[in-house]
């Protein structure tokens, strides 16, 4: 919705005090309040309109990959692709610990190079033209040098590592690839700390240690680093930035006839190249990732032919604890370009745990709001954009150096996040028996009576429930549960049981005590009867057939109707009216307070919410 406020009655519309957006609902009665006070102008009008295309706020959904990176040291990147030829994405990781890659969907790590291989960069390309992905790196400190693909049997056979160089000796900070010379086969760029900026072409037989080689740049230290490449000056090769320059593509790449023209007036460390105003002309945008409190996010718009007419650069944000990532693009399908940086979130760098997830959402004419994906991620020093699930929108691997610890950020596309959201039990964790609230209202459940955790083929982390005693448990006294006038409550279910003749309970806030029952309140379950029942003590409806498929099952009360959803299809309804009836028990995913009804299979991404979710809410939630 836009709201905007001006003086008084008979004002031109045009004299705006006040433009903004809500990005919550209006509602026919109750809803939001809005009004306006200025101490020397009076409110005369405020107007609500309903836009064509709001701008929502964006959604991501973090999945671990790794949470203990092995090794004394932090990764200090990642990248994805298919390595296995299966035709689903898989992740590699490396840096400060062993090469190591991530067979999806259950992210089973294999090793690659079981000892630390440093350096800050690292890439797939097919190098050896055989139809699959090798990995490109550095050994710690010293040469590049690529992995090559053993194939079908990789999982069992050994990687055979080739160096590219022995000329530099030097932290490797960044790498970066294209085809310089037109010749169909893409040339390496690497960035060292204390090595400058270095081209190497891949001779005929890459397996070769003898790669020709190039300086673009001499000596380079922090914090002059990062790097990027794209064809600035639209002759048809690509040039390189590095830091605060571009470097002029010549003719023969592999000489060092490189024209080096400045761009920035201070160092960055993340570099992107991107028309980020879409008037044909490549743009640069660079992070200040060493900079704290004040790190900036700048851009610098090409003014057309960047050898003759320069650039004009802008700041998106000057506030930023070491934005250390960086990148550019069109994250929400909208049109126009988007920028994605992740803060390292202290002075004290490389040990926090603070971090910051960032989008800077475009609003257009040059405009840009910021929004906040995610905290306390820990330090992420790339992004790697990457449609991870296949949904057709940009995902990002991610490593958290400050926990050794490796992500993916699963893109869920702009929208609203269900509204009044009390617990969101991801089950992401893998391990333990505390399971986080990501609503951020600090319902975490508990695993009780044995619930262990279990790597599912469809769904990653998931938890399993043996049908005797097992459950997840929130307390529903901090929750609030009993002051409910409306509710939902979802979840993704996978019986490994159907059609035993017991009913097996999903989620309860029930305990039995006897007909007719003083201690039972809520009750959603696979029934006997092979359908899915919703229960508000008294009041029942029943739909659809469960099955031993994953199944996402909802039910809803808005003080007038219960419903009940399956896979995000209303299945049934029926009136009730009234406030909740209390329970003593905690509400428990997998049985009932007395023991009772234990559910047998697999539960995950666990959803209650203080309000009754309408069906293209349900909807949401019943996507894959």
């Amino acid at each position: 919705y836009s709201v905007k406020l001006w003086p008084t009655a008979g004002s031109e519309p045009t004299d705006w005090m006040l433009e903004t957006q809500l990005t919550e609902d209006l509602y026919p009665s109750g809803g939001i309040l809005i009004s306006a006070h200025h101490a020397d102008i009076t409110v005369g009008n405020i107007a609500v309109t309903s836009l064509a295309n709001p701008v929502l706020p964006f959604r991501f959904a973090l999945d671990i990959v790794d949470d203990a990176y092995p090794g004394n040291g932090k990764p200090g990147w990642s990248t994805a692709g298919d390595i296995d030829g299966d035709g689903d994405i898989d992740v590699v990781a490396g840096g400060g610990g062993p090469l190591s890659w991530y067979e999806a969907p259950n992210w089973t790590r294999h090793t690659i190079v079981g000892t630390s291989i440093g350096g800050n960069g690292g890439f797939l390309l097919d190098l050896d033209a055989d139809g699959d992905l090798d990995v490109v790196s550095t050994v710690y400190n010293g040469a590049l040098a690529w992995w090559e693909n053993p194939g079908p049997a990789l999982v069992t056979n050994t990687w055979t590592g080739f160096s590219i160089d022995g000329l530099v000796s030097a932290f490797t900070h960044d790498l970066a690839h294209a085809d310089f010379d037109g010749d169909g086969v893409e040339e390496i760029v690497a960035l060292y700390v204390g090595g400058g900026v270095w081209l190497y072409d891949p001779p005929a037989d890459p397996r070769d240690p003898s790669w020709p080689a190039v300086s673009i740049l001499g000596f380079i230290v922090d914090p002059y680093v990062g790097l990027a490449v794209g064809d600035l000056d639209a002759d048809g090769d690509p040039d390189i930035v590095a830091s605060s320059s571009w470097f002029e593509c010549p003719s023969t790449p592999l000489t060092p006839n490189w024209t080096e023209r400045v761009i920035f007036d201070a160092p960055v460390q993340n570099l992107a190249v991107h028309d980020v105003d879409l008037d044909g002309f490549l743009d640069v945008v660079g992070s200040e990732g060493f900079v704290f409190p004040a790190g900036r996010v700048r851009w610098a718009r090409s003014l057309g032919d960047p050898r003759v007419d320069g650039w004009s650069v802008q700041t998106i944000a000057n506030d930023l604890d070491g934005p250390e990532s960086l990148w550019v693009g069109d994250l929400d399908a909208d049109g126009d370009v988007d920028f994605v940086t992740a803060e390292m979130g202290t002075s004290t760098g490389w040990n926090d745990d603070d971090g910051t997830l960032l989008v800077y959402d475009a609003l257009g004419s040059g405009t840009w709001v910021r929004r906040v994906v995610a905290e306390n991620i820990g330090v992420t020093a790339r992004l790697f954009p990457v449609d991870i699930d296949g949904d057709g929108d940009i995902d990002f691997t991610a490593d958290g150096n400050s926990e050794s610890h490796i992500y993916v950020w699963e893109n869920l596309g702009p929208g609203l996040p269900p509204s009044g959201a009390l617990a969101i039990l991801d089950l992401e964790e893998g391990s333990g028996t505390t399971t986080v609230d990501s609503s951020g209202n600090g319902n975490d459940g508990t695993l009780i009576n044995g619930a262990s955790w279990l790597v599912d083929g469809t769904r990653g982390n998931v938890v399993d429930l043996d049908g005797v005693d097992d459950a997840i448990a929130i307390d529903a006294a901090a929750l609030g549960f009993g002051a409910l006038s409306q509710f939902t409550i979802a979840a993704w279910v996978k019986s490994d049981v159907v059609g035993d003749g017991k009913t097996h309970d999903i989620a309860s806030w029930w305990r039995w005590n006897g007909y007719p029952c003083s201690d039972c309140s809520i009750n959603l379950t696979h029934h006997k009867n092979g359908q899915y029942f919703f229960e508000i003590l008294g009041t029942n409806v029943s739909g659809g057939t469960v099955s031993t498929n994953w199944t996402h099952v909802a039910a809803t009360y808005d003080g007038a109707t219960m419903r009940l959803y399956v896979n995000g299809v209303e299945v049934g309804s029926t009136p009730r009216s009234g406030p909740l009836p209390g329970s003593s028990a905690d509400l428990l995913f997998g049985g009932q307070g007395d023991g009772s009804n234990d559910f047998n299979g697999r539960i995950d991404q666990i959803e209650v919410h203080a309000t009754a979710l309408g069906a293209a809410e349900i909807a949401v939630l019943a996507t894959p």
